[in-house]
């Protein structure tokens, strides 16, 4: 055989097995049904980029999380949920876990996911009161760290914009996300120290199922590809409609929003 055309195979041959290969990797799923309970601001960005990307055959996605009204994730329509076998996992914020798990035998807290989460937005350069969202005690916290002596407003949390807007504070503790759009000053909430805000939970007897195994690797690898900053911009653009400027993301950077891997203990 020529020498010239057994090379021409040879190349040909590991050319193929490379796109083969790739597209094999690309194509990673989650074969079986998984029912997740999200949210449509930070704590759903990475679950919605695994979405893109069609990483699940077959996923019901419960998009009932409020994640600024506590209450509503703590004791109604997603406690009812997660209690009534309706959903599998759940990213939700840490409050909200603690109180289901202290009611709730069949489900555990596997991991954090998302820290530094939320900012200030401020409209007031006089702040005499900030608003929080109901029941989420960290807020409340950060405003007692940042701004001593400002009154605590508890609001619930689709109200936060409106009360901004109306005056009725002076600035609110909110979600980085649905932030973005909304005129004020934007600072930071971790520039003394970070914090947790959502935790992955999930039943059980799910985490005994190749299904959770797969979930858990797929997830840490989008947390992994999203640390590029244009994989970033294109599914926050994607997730939320946001062409974010290059201030912008310098502005994310200094926030500390950080997406967590999760570890995989099995």
């Amino acid at each position: 055989m020529n020498k010239k055309y057994f090379c021409f195979l040879m190349v040909t041959a590991v050319i193929c097995i490379a796109i083969i290969t790739f597209n094999f990797k690309d194509k990673e799923k989650i074969s079986g049904k998984v029912r997740i309970g999200v949210s449509d601001d930070t704590s759903g960005f990475v679950i919605d980029y695994m979405k893109s990307k069609d990483n699940f055959k077959n996923l019901q996605l419960v998009n009932n999380l409020d994640t600024y009204t506590v209450a509503d994730c703590c004791s109604s329509t997603t406690q009812w949920a997660l209690s009534s076998d309706e959903i599998d996992l759940a990213i939700i914020c840490k409050e909200a876990a603690k109180e289901f798990i202290e009611n709730d035998n069949d489900f555990v807290v596997v991991s954090p996911v998302l820290k530094n989460s939320d900012i200030f937005l401020i409209n007031n350069r006089n702040i005499d009161k900030i608003g929080v969202t109901n029941k989420r005690n960290y807020q409340y916290d950060l405003v007692r760290k940042y701004y001593k002596n400002a009154e605590i407003v508890p609001i619930t949390g689709t109200a936060l914009g409106y009360a901004l807007e109306s005056k009725q504070v002076d600035g609110a503790v909110m979600d980085i996300f649905r932030a973005l759009s909304l005129e004020g000053e934007k600072l930071s909430t971790a520039s003394n120290g970070e914090y947790e805000s959502y935790v992955l939970v999930s039943s059980k007897e799910f985490m005994k199922s190749k299904e959770y195994k797969s979930f858990i690797t797929l997830y840490n690898k989008a947390v992994k590809e999203l640390q590029d900053e244009k994989t970033f911009k294109k599914e926050l653009k994607n997730y939320k409609n946001i062409d974010v400027t290059i201030k912008e993301m310098e502005d994310m950077k200094s926030w500390k929003i950080k997406f967590l891997q999760i570890k995989e203990d099995f």
